[in-house]
């Protein structure tokens, strides 16, 4: 039976973020290249927690660090998007989209040093402010396609894509 390490150090730490988008999109065609541009409003909600531990070797808790970040913003988003058929049914595409979103975002620091003695030390710390929030995308990928009308009597399409995607939340936490 082995008995489990002990490890003087935790770190964790989370991040969550939303966003819904309202855009108006409009294609064009040349021969086998499809090409999409689309503009709107974006919101984005972000939350990110760290928290971070150092006990002695007794498991007595030594220093403790919580810090936490959220940011809500809206603001305008651009993106264009590129398609070259392979075929019937699949294509390659890719697509960059850009937003800069103005919103408020709060910090919170609470710190704890030497919690192990008679007199420990807290600092405590709470920021709130007017931020801008970049945000950068970009899609590289294939996909599949089919007319709606082989299932429904309705114009449109039914796609299904496998895609590498790359963010850059410039500045978010």
């Amino acid at each position: 039976k082995s008995t489990p390490k002990f490890s003087p150090r935790m770190a964790t730490s989370a991040i969550d973020a939303h966003c819904i988008d309202i855009e108006g999109t409009q294609e064009t065609a040349f021969g086998l290249w499809m090409f999409e541009v689309a503009g709107g409003l974006r919101y984005s909600s972000i939350g990110q927690q760290c928290r971070a531990q150092s006990r002695n070797a007794a498991g007595v808790l030594l220093g403790d660090i919580a810090f936490e970040h959220g940011f809500d913003g809206v603001g305008p988003t651009l993106g264009i998007e590129v398609r070259r058929s392979a075929g019937p049914q699949f294509g390659f595409f890719g697509n960059l989209r850009g937003s800069l979103l103005y919103g408020v975002g709060t910090s919170s620091l609470v710190a704890g040093e030497d919690l192990d003695l008679q007199t420990p030390f807290t600092t405590r710390d709470s920021t709130s402010r007017d931020d801008l929030l970049p945000i950068g995308e970009m899609q590289v990928g294939i996909d599949w396609r089919t007319p709606l009308t082989r299932f429904v009597q309705r114009d449109g399409e039914f796609f299904c894509r496998a895609a590498l995607e790359g963010q850059l939340w410039q500045d978010a936490g």
